[in-house]
């Protein structure tokens, strides 16, 4: 019979076996995109994002429950200097809050169970704030969108609509990621508290009454 190795054994001898570069060449994924996001001012900004992360056996992020390592970077131009964002977690809102970058983030890494959205402000270093203290009037998703977001009983998802018309009626917002963030805003709640919430309509529409009063 002819020796051989289950491939268990062979995955972890090849595991043992290969160097750290090498490892984090074939294990990790790397992507880049540019874009012009719509700021809640109405104007737009010119944005880079790079990024990697681990694969596990061909899947993404550790089979999408965190854990995969990733180095995200999110690049823009502001009063003509080059200001970066460099971390583990997902960038989902840039605005700016009287001239001064502000910055929301979304952490799946510190502790899944409890993946939650980070707030920053940049004054030459981003300085990390509770979430709390966002402007509720500048609290609007322009990253991390997908023109595929899946499919629902009414076809496909456009999350860059559903953000652009959040509309607290729409079944659509109201399960967005952006209708969460509004009420972790509110209550200072990480995502898994917030997913046992029903956010309704109300709850959305006081939201935007708020943010209306804010811009006045």
């Amino acid at each position: 019979m002819r020796p051989y190795l289950s491939l268990g054994a062979l995955l972890l001898v090849i595991g043992l076996t290969l160097s750290g570069h090498a490892y984090a060449g074939l294990f990790r994924e790397s992507w880049s995109s540019e874009e012009d996001i719509l700021l809640i001012s109405g104007e737009t900004l010119h944005v880079k994002e790079s990024g990697s992360q681990k694969r596990w056996f061909g899947f993404g992020h550790g089979l999408g429950f965190g854990g995969g390592e990733p180095k995200n970077k999110l690049e823009f131009k502001h009063t003509g200097r080059v200001i970066a964002w460099e971390g583990a977690f997902i960038p989902i809102s840039l605005q700016f809050d009287n001239g001064v970058p502000v910055l929301i983030v979304f952490d799946r890494e510190t502790e899944w169970a409890k993946s939650r959205f980070r707030y920053y402000r940049h004054a030459n270093e981003w300085i990390e704030r509770p979430i709390t203290e966002f402007p509720q009037s500048l609290a609007h998703q322009n990253l991390w969108l997908s023109h595929q977001a899946g499919r629902d009983d009414e076809g496909e998802i456009d999350e860059y609509i559903v953000v652009k018309e959040c509309d607290p009626a729409s079944p659509r917002f109201r399960a967005s990621l952006m209708a969460k963030l509004w009420i972790a805003i509110e209550t200072g709640k990480n995502l898994m508290e917030i997913e046992k919430i029903e956010i309704t309509r109300e709850m959305l529409q006081r939201f935007k009454d708020s943010q209306r009063e804010q811009k006045r």
